[in-house]
């Protein structure tokens, strides 16, 4: 698996990307509520007026919480995950086992949370997904409104995911065939738009040391231990990913 952190203060933004009707997104479970919530629940959201209505009361929800500390700013914190193109179809309860204990374990047990699942076929996505991916979006402050501590989020869901890998029987990252023609070349995305940013492209390398170009010259050496690189900061966001 692959992972993509970010952080940033808009839900709504973040929300109504997550579940435009081209994506099929599903809700799959998380500690929100709502009528719309429970009544779409695992269900694909095709129909414009009901991503509408999910968005806004998952939206009325984060944000409402927000209010909870005046000086709450990056309320909202965006996990991606990536499955590899090996593991096929992943089964819904094999996604929430990994989700719950990422929850769990990175101490968002105690706040909001909601897990979205994206159909691999979306027109409007410029890239042909291959691989079964998810969005969690999780609030920032525990419902004390305190913030959650993320200094070490990168070692923490690294550490998760490779012990997920090993007990769920998923195929590990470093595992893959690069040089397979099936695989997808190792690149590092950085953009200005969360919107944008946030769909997860398929299986990648994130902390590399070498970019290969359209003729792939320059192969990254999985070989060798290799530093996690911070994308960098953007005004309202935040960003890494993990491998």
């Amino acid at each position: 698996m692959i992972a993509n952190l970010k952080k940033n203060r808009s839900p709504r933004r973040a929300f109504k990307y997550l579940l435009g009707t081209s994506k099929q997104a599903r809700i799959l479970g998380g500690q929100v509520f709502g009528r719309h919530l429970d009544r779409l629940m695992g269900q694909p959201i095709v129909d414009r007026q009901n991503s509408s209505k999910v968005v806004e009361e998952l939206s009325h929800l984060f944000l409402s919480h927000s209010y909870i500390n005046n000086y709450a700013t990056g309320s909202v914190r965006h996990i991606s995950l990536g499955f590899a193109h090996e593991d096929g179809y992943v089964s819904d309860e094999i996604k929430m086992t990994v989700v719950t204990r990422l929850m769990q374990e990175l101490g968002y047990a105690d706040t909001l949370w909601v897990a979205i699942d994206h159909h691999r076929d979306d027109p409007k996505h410029e890239r042909v997904h291959n691989h079964d991916h998810i969005h969690i979006i999780t609030h920032s402050l525990d419902l004390n409104g305190s913030y959650v501590k993320d200094y070490f989020d990168y070692h923490q869901i690294e550490a998760i995911l490779r012990e997920s890998e090993l007990e769920l029987a998923l195929k590990p990252l470093r595992e893959l065939d690069l040089n397979s023609p099936d695989q997808p070349v190792p690149i590092v995305l950085c953009h200005t738009s969360v919107e944008i940013e946030a769909e997860l492209i398929p299986p990648v390398v994130c902390h590399l040391v070498a970019i290969q170009d359209e003729n792939h010259h320059a192969a990254p050496d999985l070989s060798t231990e290799l530093e996690p690189l911070n994308i960098g900061s953007l005004a309202d966001d935040t960003s890494f990913e993990i491998a």
